[in-house]
């Protein structure tokens, strides 16, 4: 180590064993954590990146801030095979003690090492397990100076969008919406980083034409956001416009922008797109009413779920029917409601029947019905073993 860095090193420990451990809300302006690398025969324990991190990886890449350092002589700690690092130069890090993360970032020749757990005691200087080099390990390289990008998920009727299933692509699922509703979004960011409000409301809506509005949340009525100061950011709201549904299915494509508020280096921008389908005319089943488990095992099954899929909110009657066509189960679900709402709905069965008894083995048939004009929308088949 360059006798520099170790003078440096014994006056902060002095004075911080002289102070005692405590919690570190003030942020005091060193706080080393100190540790070695190494690695197989051939390749090089020096000039490696070392990070030091509080949040676990997501996808391989460091969320939140973090403080780094070289091993070997291009480090602070001049020697080979070594590190020392400020833990404080993540400037906006929440230290106090706990558990934290140590890594090597994967190099160039595609050699890093994963991360292990960093205890931090409060007394001002900590040292962390061993690393150990291995191809392919390691987290990707944090993007230096950059806030991450906060995440955005979108309920539509109490439906998460998910845009890795559903989509106008050949590949995807429909995701059906009625002409009116009520939708959440939840905007959220990786401590201590904090959000861009302004920009979190911010959305547009193109029409089957092509044609794109743009819309200012907070002046929807109906417009309210819960835990406005904390996050995570929680929209809730209306439908900012009605979409128009014809006979045929009418795509809309939403688009939901956040920003992150740029306190620590640049802000980063999140968007997230939502292509649903609307469908007019009277309500009706889409495919078939699915019943699973089937059979139905009466000695290992608890319950059975209904499965079905709905151009459009409306009320239902879901009849269960035993093979002597009496009506054993009635469940009834309103608008909007699982069992009632646009798109993929799952209605669960308990296999107790509405006259107090559990379901016998047999064969039977389930059928859903629109309760608001008494109109059949499907059949399926309920099979029961012993």
């Amino acid at each position: 180590m360059k006798k520099s860095a170790w003078i440096i090193f014994g006056l902060v420990l002095c004075s911080w064993l002289s102070a005692g451990a405590g919690a570190l809300n003030l942020y005091p302006a060193i706080y080393w954590i100190a540790g070695s690398v190494s690695g197989p025969s051939g390749v090089d324990v020096n000039g490696r990146q070392v990070v030091f991190f509080k949040e676990p990886l997501v996808n391989n890449q460091i969320v939140g801030v973090y403080a780094d350092d070289l091993t070997g002589p291009e480090g602070l700690s001049g020697q080979s095979g070594r590190y020392i690092l400020n833990a404080l130069e993540g400037f906006g890090m929440d230290l106090r003690p706990g558990t934290y993360y140590a890594a090597v970032v994967r190099g160039e020749d595609n050699y890093g090492a994963d991360p292990v757990e960093v205890t931090v005691t409060g007394n001002g200087y900590d040292f962390a397990p061993e690393l150990v080099l291995a191809y392919g390990a390691g987290p990707a390289a944090p993007a230096a100076g950059a806030e991450p990008a906060p995440s955005i998920r979108v309920w539509f009727d109490n439906r998460l969008y998910q845009s890795t299933i559903y989509g106008q692509e050949e590949d995807k699922r429909p995701f059906y919406v009625s002409e009116t509703g009520d939708m959440k979004i939840e905007v959220d960011i990786a401590d201590p980083f904090q959000l861009d409000r302004t920009a979190s409301y911010a959305l547009s809506v193109q029409n089957p034409d092509g044609g794109v509005e743009s819309f200012d949340l907070s002046a929807v009525p109906g417009f309210r956001v819960s835990a406005a100061e904390v996050k995570p950011l929680v929209i809730d709201s209306p439908y900012p416009k009605t979409l128009a549904a014809a006979e045929e299915e009418q795509n809309y494509v939403f688009t939901f922008n956040a920003r992150s508020a740029g306190i620590f280096g640049p802000p980063a921008e999140t968007t997230l797109v939502a292509a649903v389908t609307v469908s007019g005319g009277p309500v009706r089943l889409i495919g078939q009413l699915l019943t699973y488990p089937s059979p139905v095992h009466l000695k290992t099954d608890n319950k059975v779920t209904f499965q079905f899929t709905l151009n459009r909110a409306a009320k239902t009657d879901l009849f269960v029917f035993d093979a002597s066509g009496r009506v054993i189960k009635k469940i009834s679900s309103n608008k909007y409601e699982e069992g009632g709402s646009a798109g993929i709905n799952k209605v669960d069965w308990d296999l107790i029947t509405d006259q107090g008894d559990r379901v016998s083995s047999g064969i039977g048939v389930v059928t859903l019905v629109s309760s608001e004009d008494n109109r059949l929308l499907g059949r399926g088949k309920f099979t029961a073993l012993p």
